[in-house]
């Protein structure tokens, strides 16, 4: 998998790679598990607790668009989150690639964050 530097939340992965992707919530009054979906499929993490760990398998037969699919990962904030609470994401693939996407700094409402495959 690979990064496009450039935009830093599009990314190039091969058909059939395994993709995790880390979600962490970081100085939050109370953690919110994020709700994820990847090429129109809800997706749960890998456990209850911080960091929330999503998995999923990028293929050409299964990208929402041909040869393309997204990571959609909503980010709760509420009221009593302090300014500075944010979310950090890291994104692994099985054939190669660890990469930090940007972060997500509290705007006191929730945030839909996307990443772009284009699968090879």
């Amino acid at each position: 998998m690979t990064q496009d530097q450039n935009t830093l939340v599009d990314f190039t992965a091969a058909d059939g790679e395994q993709v995790t992707v880390t979600v962490m919530p970081v100085s939050f009054q109370r953690a919110v598990v994020p709700a994820a979906r990847y090429a129109g499929q809800q997706e749960n993490p890998v456990g209850a607790t911080p960091p929330y760990v999503f998995q999923f398998t990028c293929s050409r037969g299964g990208a929402d668009v041909a040869g393309q699919a997204a990571f959609y990962c909503n980010c709760d904030f509420n009221a009593t989150d302090p300014w500075f609470a944010n979310y950090t994401f890291q994104l692994t693939g099985s054939k190669g690639g660890n990469y930090t996407a940007p972060s997500v700094v509290n705007p006191n409402q929730s945030v839909t964050v996307v990443f772009n495959f284009e699968i090879h």
